[in-house]
């Protein structure tokens, strides 16, 4: 192929070349005439983008990722927040997304499991093309459960970091989805993704021994009435002799139901999910419960409120 050399302004849009070409940036003076510059040389190649990051084509890459967030940007894009399985969470801008017919849209719903072919940028990626590997439509036609699948994406998100992949934290929210989808009540699927994202980041709450002596919970010598309780501050569940619910803030009240329950759910890694369907459903006063005293475990490890906790409580 042969050079050419081409000279365009140092200001102004670069355009769009179809061969390699030498190009050479130059200033001008007031009167038109060449002005004594620093010239730059580099070499193109054509680009598909309106705003070109840098002086050289972005790298592209495709890998399999899960929309956690979506946010409106512009009169026709959108911006992702998508954790993916190689390179974690990253933000990018799907040029386009809301336009009628836009071969993009489907991708970008929040919840949306698929093949995304991206461009690496400074700031943003750019989302290039998409296929849909999973709608999860079941979580669509039920606004509560798309409310705890939200809850999930809200919460993974805040406990990740940009550029960081985990492919086991993908494989757990893909996972939970799915099960999201066929669980007669979702909050069984909310509890379990809880308890096995705090294990995975190294957060997981000890729900068989007393967080004080040690002792096995529930003991030989408990019963039904007694009252235990999970301290986030001591990073584990406590037995009804050092349980204060009433008394410390810190102690969230927990029956010997409760703990039963939180106990079964959390037997049940993500190698035996399913398993997870055959956890007989608590009554409404223990999941009650085990939602809360979980949901303050979880706050204390985290610096802000989430928003999604406020949607799934105005549904009921």
């Amino acid at each position: 192929m042969g050079r050419e050399h081409l000279s365009f302004p140092l200001r102004g849009p670069l355009p769009l070349l179809k061969e390699r070409k030498r190009v050479v940036f130059h200033q001008t003076s007031l009167l038109g005439e060449p002005k004594a510059c620093h010239v730059k040389c580099v070499w193109v190649m054509a680009l598909a983008f309106k705003k070109i990051d840098g002086l050289y084509p972005m790298a592209q890459y495709n890998t399999m990722g899960i929309v956690l967030r979506r946010m409106a940007f512009g009169e026709t894009d959108n911006i992702l927040t998508i954790y993916t399985r190689d390179r974690g969470r990253v933000s990018a801008i799907a040029k386009g997304a809301r336009k009628a017919g836009s071969r993009l849209t489907g991708a970008s719903e929040v919840l949306t499991c698929a093949n995304f072919g991206l461009a690496t940028g400074k700031s943003l990626h750019v989302l290039q093309q998409a296929e849909v590997k999973n709608s999860f439509p079941a979580l669509r036609k039920d606004l509560m459960r798309l409310a705890h699948g939200q809850y999930m994406a809200e919460l993974l998100s805040h406990f990740v970091a940009e550029d960081d992949p985990q492919p086991d934290l993908f494989t757990l929210l893909r996972s939970t989805l799915l099960l999201l989808e066929r669980i007669a009540d979702p909050e069984m699927a909310s509890r379990w993704f809880e308890l096995r994202l705090m294990e995975r980041i190294g957060y997981a709450p000890d729900l068989e021994t007393c967080a004080v002596c040690g002792e096995p919970v529930p003991g030989p010598s408990t019963d039904a009435a007694d009252r235990f309780a999970l301290s986030a501050a001591q990073g584990g569940v406590l037995c009804p002799y050092h349980a204060r619910p009433r008394e410390i803030d810190d102690h969230s009240e927990l029956s010997y139901d409760a703990v039963d329950f939180v106990q079964h759910v959390n037997a049940h890694d993500l190698e035996h999910i399913r398993a997870v369907l055959s956890v007989a459903p608590p009554s409404h006063a223990t999941a009650t419960q085990a939602r809360l005293a979980l949901r303050r475990y979880i706050r204390y490890r985290c610096d802000s409120d989430l928003r999604s906790i406020a949607f799934m409580d105005s549904l009921g």
